[in-house]
């Protein structure tokens, strides 16, 4: 061997193998999840097509300065030893057609410095008449036996601490239609709030952990101390089968020295809090009747809430032990604001008072203001009174005497 190819060996060898950045499946612009989701060190993935997705296309990228080719696929079962069938494809673009049931192999390799990493993936459509689910769990519960598509039924036993049964399905194919009820031990159809929440469909990663089956939510009450069936009918994807499964879901009652359950701390106690009252029927403290601090019933309050600044509470022998509010008077519900207007008001008047004053005593400390508004010698009339005669006479602004006299 020349140095030459020694030195390409040991070129190869320092790089390592050759792995891709990306890779993920499409059906159009909907996505199919990879199984295991992509690692660039995991070799071999599968991928399941729902039954309307009759193609799908791959997309993927290589690392540093690796290419992509040798891009083949084999129609046949997946089995590309099995007979004579490789089909060479020239890019990633081109869409692979695959019949309901059909299983192919896609395959490719990744090359650089002429090492070659190969990628294989078995890509599998749905007949569209399945009807198992791909996984179901309950919030908080424990199944009985582990969870296994194949298995139709179920024991749920439930902790006292959940007031309500939270199940969660994800579809085995994305075209299924699924409905669940909840009834009691007889089999008697129960009423119930039924939460329902179909997750969209989308890419939560860029490159990996795509999202193809929707999951639904149920949301069923169970009582302490019950046990609940929840029947889940399964509707194929195509229309033609139905599939069940059923859920006998058991939740765990209070013991007799702790025979309340309390709804905030989720525990078992002997006395409700302030604001609940212990209904025995069905044993848990339920909150008090609004506009109650304190109960020992749902209409048998103790204790009214403080009085505040808009309304006074009392309650009544008349009204059943229920309060009753009263709505205060303008003047207490804004006390400062009508304290306030009352000493505005009276300083107003304090202040037209001192005006007033004022206005008095200025007019009684000039007592010359009327004499000098005369003309002199005259009354207004033509004559002078004698009063006036005598002022004029000591007046020094005529001389100290009479000048008409």
């Amino acid at each position: 061997m020349g140095p030459w190819r020694w030195l390409a060996a040991l070129s190869s060898l320092g790089a390592g193998e050759p792995l891709l950045e990306h890779l993920y499946l499409k059906f159009d612009s909907q996505p199919v999840d990879l199984q295991p989701k992509f690692s660039p060190t995991i070799a071999k993935y599968q991928a399941m097509l729902d039954w309307k997705m009759s193609r799908f296309a791959v997309r993927a990228g290589a690392q540093g300065d690796a290419v992509i080719n040798n891009i083949f696929l084999c129609p046949k079962e997946g089995n590309c030893l099995k007979e004579q069938q490789q089909v060479a494809l020239l890019a990633f673009t081109e869409a692979v057609p695959v019949e309901e049931g059909q299983i192919v192999l896609f395959a490719f390799d990744v090359m650089e410095a002429g090492v070659a990493k190969t990628y294989t993936l078995e890509v599998r459509r749905q007949r569209g008449s399945e009807t198992a689910l791909r996984h179901l769990i309950v919030m908080g519960g424990r199944l009985d036996p582990p969870w296994d598509s194949k298995i139709r039924k179920y024991d749920v036993a439930l902790p006292r601490s959940f007031d309500t049964a939270s199940v969660t399905a994800e579809l085995g194919d994305g075209g299924q239609n699924m409905f669940a009820t909840l009834s009691d031990r007889s089999g008697r159809r129960l009423e119930q709030e039924e939460k329902v929440v179909v997750a969209p469909r989308g890419r939560r990663l860029l490159h990996s952990g795509e999202f193809q089956y929707p999951t639904k939510d149920y949301v069923f009450p169970i009582p302490l101390d019950t046990t609940r069936a929840v029947d889940i009918r399964v509707t194929s994807a195509d229309g033609s089968q139905k599939g069940y499964y059923a859920l006998i879901i058991t939740r765990e009652g209070c013991p007799q020295e702790r025979n309340i359950f309390d709804p905030l701390s989720k525990e078992c106690v002997r006395f409700c809090a302030t604001g609940f009252f212990a209904n025995d029927m069905v044993g848990r403290c339920e909150r008090c009747k609004t506009g109650c601090i304190n109960c020992v019933g749902y209409r048998q309050c103790v204790q009214c809430p403080p009085d505040n600044r808009q309304y006074r509470f009392e309650l009544p022998d008349y009204n059943n032990g229920t309060c009753v509010s009263t709505l205060r008077p303008f003047w207490e519900q804004h006390a400062e604001q009508t304290a306030a207007a009352g000493v505005s008001a009276f300083c107003i008047l304090v202040f037209f008072a001192g005006l007033v004053g004022f206005a008095c005593s200025s007019a009684q400390a000039r007592p010359g203001v009327k004499l000098m508004m005369l003309r002199p010698g005259t009354n207004g009339g033509g004559g002078t009174s004698s009063d006036e005669s005598d002022s004029s006479e000591e007046d020094p602004r005529w001389g100290g005497a009479n000048r008409y006299a």
